[in-house]
């Protein structure tokens, strides 16, 4: 097999199936190796059904481990998406907690701002409050 071998969602070269099968269905395993007869007819692709049969018979999975091992590629993937969707709502939450602390920080700087006003005008109440009782002392004493 040639090193470019890869996985292909389907066979596109001639005879665009599997070399072991008539299946054409995918993913394939194009192989990257053109048939050895005279003319080269087509690409050598081998389909997933095929595949699993040959690793049984070669003994590299049975039973369950190979059921398990089938979709591993399809599992990982959705697996891949979660975690990526995942990120994307963590990175969202943390952008919001930061709009939420510039918010609190503005809040807590106009809170200061107006406890500063109440104190100023409480000075005054108090002077007010302390006018009128001279006033009311020397009312009393006219």
């Amino acid at each position: 097999m040639d090193s470019n071998a890869k996985l292909v969602d389907a066979p596109t070269l001639w005879p665009t199936k599997c070399g072991l099968c008539p299946s054409q269905k995918g993913p394939m395993l194009d192989t990257a190796v053109e048939y050895p007869s005279p003319g080269n007819v087509g690409r050598i692709y081998v389909c997933r059904t095929c595949a699993k049969q040959i690793s049984t018979i070669y003994g590299f999975a049975k039973g369950k481990e190979m059921e398990r091992l089938e979709h591993a590629a399809e599992n990982l993937e959705a697996l891949e998406k979660e975690v990526s969707y995942r990120d994307t709502m963590i990175n969202d939450l943390i952008k919001q907690v930061e709009e939420q602390r510039k918010t609190l920080t503005a809040q807590e700087a106009v809170i200061e701002s107006k406890e500063g006003q109440l104190s100023g005008l409480r000075n005054i109440v108090s002077q007010f409050e302390h006018l009128g009782s001279q006033i009311g002392q020397m009312a009393s004493s006219i």
